[in-house]
């Protein structure tokens, strides 16, 4: 059960960690899994669709890939932001996100953005958006700093609601398309970014409109996640109406 202060957390940061989320069991089995396949891929020049859509893509339904979310309480955690039970649909393909060792000198981060629009190569659609209500992300490994870390901007999900009603997104999206809408969002003032310093174990549930990036990874170590994207039973990923409110689908952590 989340607390009030916690679901207010999410409300207000527009992100929670819950810290040992995750049984070290689940934890290790996903690890062994993701290196097994890691040894026997062949594949070459393909790291940036990988880091774009997801490492291993053989895994990305496995059973011991997807207990990191149905073997654990963090799907009910969601529906307890969503509000109500059986309030949450999933597809049950996970995103393995990988960070390797990186041959930058100086710590940094990668810009902001949300998910859901055409970046990159990954698999949306130019022009549109694919979105998801909610972001749940494991942690298989630990995250000190400048280790890859999941980089968020605490707030952001409000001032970029507030943006999105101005533009009033769904005529911007169909005048201008979801390239130029992300680009106008991303740059407004979102705060100051705050990397997460996680131990394995640890999640992350995130709202659709948390402005996040990934450290560089300065350490020698790879860095393990696995996200998942999570639809409320009345979200549409093709509806573009939910950008313009941070409250929408979270009566469990807005009141």
């Amino acid at each position: 059960m989340l607390s009030a202060a916690r679901k207010a957390e999410f409300a207000e940061r527009g992100f929670i960690v819950l810290r040992g989320a995750v049984p070290a069991a689940l934890v290790a089995a996903a690890r062994d899994k993701i290196d097994r396949s890691l040894a026997a891929d062949a594949s070459i020049g393909r790291n940036r669709w990988f880091a774009d859509n997801s490492f291993c893509p053989d895994l990305v339904r496995d059973p011991t890939i997807v207990a990191l979310l149905r073997g654990t309480s963090l799907l009910s955690a969601v529906e307890e932001l969503f509000g109500a039970p059986d309030s949450a649909r999933v597809n049950d393909s996970a995103q393995i996100a990988l960070r390797f060792p990186d041959m930058r000198a100086e710590p940094g981060h990668g810009g902001p953005h949300i998910d859901g629009f055409p970046a990159g190569t990954n698999q949306v659609a130019p022009g549109e958006v694919w979105r998801q209500t909610a972001l749940v992300g494991v942690y298989l490994s630990a995250a000190a700093a400048e280790m890859g870390n999941f980089v968020v901007w605490p707030g952001s999900p409000r001032r970029i609601a507030a943006f999105m009603r101005d533009r009033d997104a769904p005529v911007f999206l169909r005048a201008q398309g979801a390239e130029a809408l992300l680009a106008a969002a991303m740059s407004i003032d979102l705060g100051a970014p705050e990397p997460l310093i996680v131990a394995p174990g640890d999640a992350v549930i995130a709202h659709h409109l948390l402005a996040h990036s990934v450290a560089w990874n300065l350490s020698l170590r790879l860095r393990y996640a696995v996200y998942f994207r999570v639809l409320h039973r009345d979200d549409q990923p093709r509806d573009p109406a939910p950008l313009m409110d941070e409250r929408r689908f979270f009566a469990g952590a807005f009141g």
